[in-house]
């Protein structure tokens, strides 16, 4: 232990003694942040001195197991400096790349100053804050979450000036200096370590001489010697270095060794950020009004118009289509919405007499959506129906049927057809009946006229303008409205016998509009029923009778419909 100006210093990074005092302390301290206040069991895994290669492989590892830690990176390293640099550090080219690799595997990146020298004997106060400032603008970039500035002191030296000289800049926004509970003592082995005596030949037992009578231990024994260490404590932060190692160590093989180990015993790993104690130090996430630590997920309360939940603030929950709030949104509890009545689009509070809007197919009346109106057969819609307004109807005009769906036109009705009782559809005309088009009912065939078939757009004249008359006074002649021209068989008059002397037949005085057949008119002699005589009456009544016979199976095969 190093007392320089009445307040511990501690040292680290090739020093041989390296222990730290627990005191009560404000963000930026007067003296170092240990890790105490974790649970036990819990670790705070730190490298010191990166960005390198090798730091690159301890996070691609660590990641690989689900293993967080936070490194503590020199400044010059990643960009040029204008302070003086007695050590000679330069940037790594691969600064940047390694840097942003170590952001997104999850581990903090975290300022160890600028030149990694000693603020308490090499640095003045008017370069104390330039040695912070410097890497605090190059480190910008990887700090997830960007508000948390974790600062651990090159050697762990710290005194009452450089805290005076910090505390008063803008690197008061930095919460440290960060100590360390294991890994700092050299001069302990095997009951304890530090890696970079392990790989540097600087390891001395308790009794002073060299580990392993070289001064050097290889990854495993420096791992057993860390593992010995650690169990002693139980918790806290354990520190490593990036840079060293020599042919048969190194910190990433070490890490292979003690790792596994440390899980199998239960131990869990966190970031410094994480640490009980210093976690309210750090400024809230960008998300939280207040909150117990600097993650996203660290919220206590949340801003207006957010809620917490399982820890992070998020927008408030904004009630769907359809739906109304029944509970508000607090910092602590979000909002509570319940689905309007169906018949709602939109509504003020549930139930069906609260709408404030209604969804197609309603109407608004007050605070219920009552269905739209119908128009019925007959009618058309004179005006749709709207959320605010409902249907109205209008008479379709003689002649015409609703259509569309539903009932939204008229159409009128062709030729041949007549609205159907219901006025839905166009019927057609049946036969009897004809229509010339935009009339409301079928019109019967007048007298003397027919429709044959059906949709006739007008009836037809029966023969004879329309008395069907044929003359033959053996019929009775119609006029069908459905058939046309019906001619039916009447009996004839008696038979009068065979006349005083044989002659040609006489017809009658009448005579007939219709033509008669040509075999009718060689029997009768023309209309009527007289019987031209005959030599025996028996043989003359029966040949009159086939012929009779004869014609009115004409007249039923022309009458035929």
């Amino acid at each position: 232990m190093l007392a320089l100006s009445g307040v511990v210093a501690v040292v680290a990074c090739d020093r041989s003694a390296e222990t730290t005092l627990d005191t009560s302390r404000a963000a930026l301290a007067t003296t170092p942040y240990r890790g105490t206040s974790l649970a036990p069991k819990t670790l705070a895994l730190t490298f010191d001195d990166g960005p390198s290669a090798r730091g690159l492989e301890i996070s691609r590892y660590l990641k690989g197991l689900g293993v967080r830690a936070t490194f503590f990176v020199t400044g010059a390293k990643v960009g040029p400096t204008a302070l003086p640099n007695p050590h000679g550090t330069t940037p790594d080219p691969a600064a940047a790349a390694i840097l942003a690799e170590l952001a997104r595997d999850g581990h903090l990146v975290a300022s160890h100053a600028t030149t990694h020298r000693d603020l308490t004997t090499e640095v003045p106060d008017a370069e104390l804050v330039t040695e912070l400032a410097e890497t605090d603008a190059l480190l910008a970039p990887y700090r997830v979450p960007p508000q948390v500035r974790a600062f651990r002191a090159p050697y762990g030296a710290y005194d009452a000036r450089v805290h005076a000289v910090l505390a008063a800049s803008p690197m008061n926004a930095y919460v440290g200096p960060l100590g360390w509970d294991m890994g700092g003592r050299s001069d302990r082995y095997p009951s304890a370590a530090a890696d970079w005596a392990c790989f540097q030949g600087d390891l001395r037992t308790s009794g002073g001489g060299l580990a392993n009578g070289t001064g050097y231990a290889t990854s495993t024994q420096c791992a057993d010697a860390y593992l010995a260490e650690i169990e002693s404590v139980g918790r806290g932060v354990v520190l490593m270095h990036e840079p060293y190692a020599w042919a048969s160590g190194n910190t990433p093989d070490l890490l292979r060794s003690l790792v596994p180990r440390l899980l199998a015993l239960g131990y869990r790993f966190v970031r410094v950020d994480e640490i009980p104690e210093l976690s309210p130090l750090f400024p809230c996430h960008a998300t939280c009004a207040t909150c117990t630590g600097p993650e996203a997920t660290q919220c206590a309360t949340c801003r207006a118009g957010d809620t917490l939940r399982a820890g992070a603030c998020g927008p408030c929950t904004a009630c769907r289509a359809g739906e109304v709030e029944v509970g508000a949104c607090t910092s602590t509890s979000d909002r509570v919405c319940a689905a309007c009545d169906v018949s709602c689009a939109t509504c003020s509070a549930t139930g069906p007499s609260a709408c404030t809007s209604c969804p197609e197919g309603r109407t608004l009346r007050g605070s219920v959506c009552p269905r739209c109106a119908t128009c019925g057969p007959g009618e058309r819609v004179a005006q749709a129906c709207t959320s605010t307004s409902d249907t109205a109807c209008a008479r379709c005009p003689a002649g015409a049927v609703s259509t569309g769906s539903p009932w939204a036109f008229c159409a009128i009705c062709s030729a041949g057809t007549a609205p159907s009782p219901d006025r839905s559809t166009c019927a057609t005309c049946p036969r009897g009946t004809s229509s010339p088009g935009e009339v409301e009912a079928c019109l019967p065939c007048p007298t003397g006229t027919y429709a044959s078939g059906e949709g006739a757009s007008t009836c037809a004249a029966c023969e004879g303008r329309g008395s069907c008359d044929d003359g033959d006074t053996c019929t009775t002649d119609t006029c069908d409205a459905t058939r046309g021209c019906v001619h039916t068989p009447t009996p004839c008059a008696p038979d009068a016998g065979p006349p005083a002397e044989a002659g040609p037949i006489v017809p009658p005085a009448t005579t007939s509009t219709s033509a008669r057949p040509a075999e009718e008119t060689s029997l009768t002699g023309g209309g009527g029923c007289g019987v031209a005589r005959s030599p025996e009456t028996g043989e003359w009544t029966a040949l009159v009778a086939l012929v009779a016979l004869a014609a009115r199976w004409r007249r039923e095969r022309q009458n035929q419909p």
